[in-house]
């Protein structure tokens, strides 16, 4: 299973929220002038410095390795986690310093739950990040997957790459 799958699956199913207008999250651009410490954008997003990244990930589904070019514009799925706006009955929770973002949301929306939850911790060059998407019926049953990445900066990007393109080893 792919990053994206899994980020997109978590926004999808956390309800109809829509991305904020700006103003309700906190300026998180100044809170660490650590070296090696993960800094944020103005709106509480990670920062990864743009080039050529690569994904480490574990999941229920195996292991999987990809190679991306990331742009200004950084990883868009995260960024769509942490910028929307969740309906009211959303229950959000979010924390983030020079140590790391922790990222929590319980959604009922039809009769089922959805409880996403988000740990990321490194640098703008390396960051390590657990993803956990667990659904719950209204019977109870309980089904969900963790997956863990680790992703680091490879270098730059291949002439004529694109934000967000995959590219080869």
């Amino acid at each position: 299973m792919r990053v994206p799958i899994l980020l997109s699956l978590a926004v999808g199913l956390a309800g109809c929220g829509q991305a904020e207008s700006g103003g309700s999250v906190p300026d998180r651009s100044k809170d660490s002038d650590q070296p090696g410490a993960l800094a944020f954008d103005a709106a509480g997003v990670p920062r990864f410095r743009p080039g050529a990244w690569e994904y480490k990930h574990e999941s229920d589904d195996g292991a999987e390795t990809v190679r991306t070019c990331l742009g200004e514009a950084g990883n868009t799925e995260l960024r769509e986690i942490l910028t929307r706006r969740y309906p009211a009955e959303c229950k959000v929770e979010r924390s983030s310093g020079s140590n790391g973002l922790t990222f929590r949301s319980s959604c009922r929306k039809d009769g089922l739950t959805t409880e996403t939850r988000l740990e990321v911790s490194g640098s703008d060059t390396a960051i390590d990040m657990t993803l956990s998407l667990l659904v719950i019926t209204p019977a109870g049953e309980r089904s969900g997957d963790t997956m863990i990445t680790s992703f680091r900066r490879v270098g730059e990007c291949p002439a004529g790459a694109r934000h967000g393109e995959d590219i080869e080893s």
